[in-house]
């Protein structure tokens, strides 16, 4: 998937990057997977419709939106982390 904003700042690029390469690891991990296409085809087109929800904010709003978004990714990573 290609990142593709208006005027997002340096937040955003890093989530994007974070959910990009997420997509990629699903893909790897879950290539075997019977219904993994489907949830991976999801998971994408969750993060174009965030993408396209994030350039009709104001650009301080993006910033804060990119943010909190980083910050439940790096929990989710930790909860994973940590079973």
């Amino acid at each position: 998937l290609s990142v593709s904003h208006a005027s997002a700042g340096n937040v955003c690029d890093k989530y994007f990057k974070e959910m990009n390469a997420l997509v990629k690891q699903a893909e790897e991990q879950y290539k075997n997977e019977p219904n993994a296409g489907e949830q991976i085809s999801l998971m994408k087109s969750q993060l174009e419709e965030a993408k396209k929800a994030l350039a009709t904010y104001p650009e301080e709003s993006q910033e804060q939106a990119c943010s909190q978004a980083l910050t439940a990714i790096e929990q989710a990573k930790e909860a994973v982390n940590n079973q």
